[in-house]
């Protein structure tokens, strides 16, 4: 789960080595972007802590700040998304939460038509499926972080063809609140514990047939 800090921090760190988008001269393509941001949301909610009894409403206030910074060039680009997201409660502070939100990638061109991404995502999680999924008390913190190799070629008659296979890692804070987890053969065993991390990995083709000026089927 320390990947995507490790990530993010190394492409915060060259981002912040980089010339500004400003050095650019008038028409050429900025090559260093970035975007500071701030959300802030207030909200009533009357059952801050998803109980079916003992209901509690509260005041609550959202804020996040948010940082977003990319370097493009015709070899390479890269990109990070980072943001803390705090949620407090005016009575309820047990439901008081941070979380975190960092999106980082790095894509390179190795050949003509064939690239590499490496990509991690540090997010929260929705724990429960039925229940609103940006609740501090349905959420856990996870990471996914997944490498990418796609080629893509240009065929007679406008045609397009990709492949590609792509691997990721999923790790997760333990899902405390699942009473439920997936068992052998279908069934649903109790598990209060569940740790959700696991390795997954996938190929994957595109063909594309234009019709037209402005149509295509896939």
């Amino acid at each position: 789960m320390r990947t995507a800090w490790m990530v993010a921090l190394g492409l915060a760190l060259l981002c912040g080595s980089l010339p500004l988008a400003s050095s650019a001269e008038e028409g050429e393509e900025r090559r260093f972007v970035w975007r500071p941001s701030v959300q802030v949301r207030a909200l009533l909610n009357d059952n801050t802590r998803l109980t079916k009894t003992d209901e509690e409403g509260d005041l609550g206030v959202w804020v996040a700040p948010r940082l977003e910074a990319s370097y493009r060039t015709p070899a390479y680009q890269l990109g990070v998304d980072g943001a803390v997201d705090v949620r407090r409660y005016s009575q309820t502070r047990g439901d008081d939460e941070t979380f975190y939100r960092v999106h980082s990638f790095a894509e390179a061109g190795l050949l003509p038509g064939l690239s590499l991404r490496l990509s991690d995502a540090f997010t929260p999680q929705a724990t429960q499926l039925g229940l609103p999924d940006d609740d501090p008390s349905n959420l856990v913190q996870s990471n996914r972080a997944s490498l990418e190799a796609r080629y893509w070629r240009e065929l007679p008659g406008r045609r397009e063809i990709t492949i590609g296979a792509v691997g990721s890692r999923f790790d997760a804070e333990r899902f405390a609140a699942l009473t439920e987890a997936p068992g052998g053969g279908g069934a649903v065993v109790l598990d209060t514990n569940f740790n959700a991390d696991f390795w997954e990995g996938a190929g994957f083709a595109e063909f594309q047939n234009p019709f037209g000026d402005h149509h295509a089927a896939y």
